[in-house]
Parts: C-alpha cells; sequence; structure tokens
C-alpha cells in the first residue's frame, strides 16, 4: 500500500515574510547634543517682554480713562489714542488687544450711565 500524503498546511498559517531590502530598517543616527540641535549654533535670545502693568492696575487705568472720557467727549479718547500709542500699558485702546472689547463695552455702559445723570460719575 502507498504512504498517505501528508497533510496539507492550514490555511490559517502565515506565510514566512519574504525579505526586501528596501523594507530594512535603517540603522538610528546618534543624536545631536540638544536634542537634535546643532550644537555649534547659538540659541536665539528670548525676546523681551514689553514692561505692562498687571492686569488689575490696568483695569483702574481704564476706568480713570473712562470717566475723563466720558467728561470730556469723544475727542479726548480720540487724544488719548493719539498720545499712547505704542504704549503696552494703553493698548486697550485698540482693535488688536484682547482687552479691547472689554474697554469698549465699559465706555458705552459708562456713557449710557452719563447720558441720564450728568453727575453719575462725579
Amino acid at each position: 500500500p502507498a504512504p498517505a500524503p501528508a497533510p496539507a498546511p492550514p490555511a490559517s498559517m502565515p506565510t514566512p515574510p519574504v525579505a526586501n531590502p528596501y523594507l530594512q530598517q535603517r540603522p538610528m543616527r546618534p543624536m545631536m547634543q540638544g536634542f537634535g540641535m546643532n550644537p555649534g549654533i547659538p540659541a536665539p535670545m528670548p525676546l523681551p517682554v514689553p514692561n505692562q502693568q498687571p492686569q488689575h492696575m490696568m483695569f483702574l487705568q481704564m476706568d480713570k480713562l473712562i470717566k475723563f472720557i466720558v467728561q470730556n467727549g469723544p475727542k479726548a479718547l480720540d487724544m488719548v489714542k493719539n498720545n499712547e500709542r505704542g504704549n503696552p500699558n494703553f493698548g486697550f485702546l485698540f482693535p488688536g488687544s484682547p482687552l479691547h472689547p472689554v474697554f469698549m463695552q465699559k465706555l458705552n455702559f459708562a456713557q449710557q450711565q452719563n447720558s441720564g445723570n450728568p453727575s453719575s460719575l462725579g
């Protein structure tokens, strides 16, 4: 009698990987000092932070300025904007500042309050 044929491998067994030279892992380059930064180039200097007063002081200054504007009219706002352009302590006067909407809301509220009662701010 003839010997029985060898059983076929189950279909679920993976086939061995074929060596592909394009998929070979490249050797890692040694890391340079400073997490990959070039040690021959100095780190950039940090930018200077403008002299800016604490936020609570800025709100006090904002309130004083609003009182001045309400008492002296809208031309006072234009005058202060021209005089303080570039001063970081008065940045809230200009639309690029994150405090500008707060300033405008407070100014509009003070102007509405003053229109009904001129002595409300005194």
